[in-house]
């Protein structure tokens, strides 16, 4: 929770940009930190964790525990920009904030609101007369529905879709139908199916000069994605999209085995992908970047086998009469044997399967070039066009290898991207590693290879329960190993 005051934002220079009516004192200021209500300490969680998202300072009071706070400390200075009440009315209708509420004290938000221009949001509320509406269920819905934004005008920084929908899942509502027309517009939609007709879902009242946004449903943001989404049209609302603060949404989407062939899943035949691939996907990103919000970047990140270039460059030179690649084959092994995929495989055994014969790395710029997919990731503008990541050189299996397979696994593959220039550009990772197959995190020889060579952030499995601890201790160099 975060109580600590922000510098203010002074309402004389957004009355008119932000249309706030009901200011007129352009002396008047009002700190950004919201204020969040709630009848008891386990209903407060779904009214703040967005802000605390992002990064909007916010004050959380139990009214079971403690009293109102003051709302402001003079008649030009408000200390909240914005009022979040979590849970106001229990399934049956029943107003269950008497109990820490009183009828004056409500009153004072509405007179607070009025003269300083603050918005009230309503999470969880049971529809009623004093919201514009009335319930369409007397006990609530607890079927899965969907849910949609069907007019987002009032909070269009949420950059949110109108009637694009999601699924509330496993959380009762409370369909509501509008019945005063005059004081009350409807901002998002329970859709019809699975028994139920499309009825309102959340809804916008001004009344007189005060506004406020009613949700008929709860926001379990713990679990529940769609309270994730709605709650995004509720900040920028309340916040009317200036605020202390920042939005990130991080999305990384990974494309493994690049310069090795794959089987395909449908045909079992193999597959190495093209320049055409890459070139395709270039502009599949620029397109998806020219739309979204101003600010965003979005890259696909590529995971490399550098070995793949190699077989690739050996097979091109194989026939020539002055051979540039030595030695005359990439790395070989036969198959491997390995384990059930949480097998702990205990530290100092398993079988070198790398060829003794190899010993270094001796491959030359002008054998690797011999590959035309390379040649087109050297070239900056391509390179760039992409984020960068070790795959291992030549994706051995991690569960059995031992610490001299695994050694060479990264050794080698960071020498591959000193050779052909990734090492130093900012859009390589030196530090991460996507382990082949997600193997080797239960493999202590694995992980002190990974460590000794800087590899410090692997890439994990989260349907795998047993990975999540592990791969979260990886991430964060807290490893200790008893060597």
């Amino acid at each position: 929770m975060s109580t600590s005051r922000f510098p203010v934002f002074r309402l004389c220079a957004a009355l008119i940009l932000l249309t706030w009516a009901s200011v007129v004192d352009a002396a008047v200021t009002v700190n950004s930190t919201i204020l969040v209500l709630a009848r008891e300490a386990n209903a407060s969680y779904s009214g703040y964790t967005l802000l605390q998202g992002y990064g909007i300072p916010f004050q959380v009071v139990d009214l079971s525990k403690a009293k109102l706070p003051a709302l402001n400390s003079s008649a030009d200075a408000g200390n909240y920009g914005g009022i979040v009440a979590v849970s106001g009315r229990d399934y049956s209708g029943k107003d269950d904030w008497n109990s820490v509420l009183t009828t004056a004290q409500w009153q004072q938000i509405y007179d607070y609101q009025t003269a300083f221009g603050v918005r009230l949001v309503r999470l969880n509320a049971w529809p009623s007369a004093d919201f514009g509406v009335s319930a369409v269920s007397s006990t609530g819905v607890k079927v899965d529905q969907g849910i949609s934004i069907t007019n987002s005008t009032g909070f269009s920084t949420a950059n949110l879709v109108d009637g694009a929908a999601v699924i509330l899942s496993n959380i009762s509502h409370y369909p509501a139908k509008i019945t005063n027309t005059t004081t009350t517009w409807e901002i998002a939609a329970f859709a019809a199916g699975n028994g139920q007709q499309k009825s309102t879902a959340a809804v916008y009242n001004k009344i007189g000069t005060r506004e406020q946004q009613v949700w008929f449903m709860p926001f379990a943001t713990a679990y529940s994605p769609a309270s994730a989404f709605v709650s995004h049209a509720w900040v920028h609302w309340m916040t009317r999209g200036l605020y202390l603060g920042f939005r990130r949404i991080y999305l990384n989407t990974q494309v493994d085995d690049n310069f090795v062939e794959t089987e395909l899943y449908e045909t079992n035949k193999p597959y190495r992908i093209k320049v055409a691939d890459f070139e395709t996907h270039v502009s599949w990103m620029k397109d998806i970047n020219s739309r979204m919000p101003p600010g965003s970047s979005y890259k696909i990140e590529i995971g490399h086998n550098g070995n793949g270039n190699i077989e690739a460059a050996v097979e091109k030179d194989y026939d020539s009469d002055e051979p540039l690649c030595d030695p005359q084959e990439g790395i070989e092994y036969p198959d491997q044997t390995d384990g059930p995929p949480e097998y702990k495989k205990p530290i100092g055994t398993g079988k070198d399967i790398w060829p003794r014969n190899i010993k270094t790395y001796t491959w030359s710029m002008e054998c690797m070039q011999l590959d035309p997919l390379l040649v087109w990731f050297m070239k900056p503008a391509n390179r760039d066009a992409y984020l960068h990541v070790s795959h291992t050189f030549t994706h051995e299996d991690e569960t059995n290898a031992t610490y001299a397979d695994v050694v060479k696994e990264i050794q080698w593959n960071q020498k591959w991207f000193d050779l052909i220039g990734f090492s130093k550009q900012a859009t390589f990772s030196p530090n991460g590693l996507i382990p082949p197959g997600i193997t080797g995190l239960h493999n202590g020889d694995a992980l002190r290879a990974w460590v000794e060579n800087k590899i410090v952030y692997a890439v994990g499995d989260n349907s795998r329960p047993v990975l999540m601890d592990v791969a979260q201790r990886v991430s964060v160099k807290l490893l200790l190993f008893p060597w």
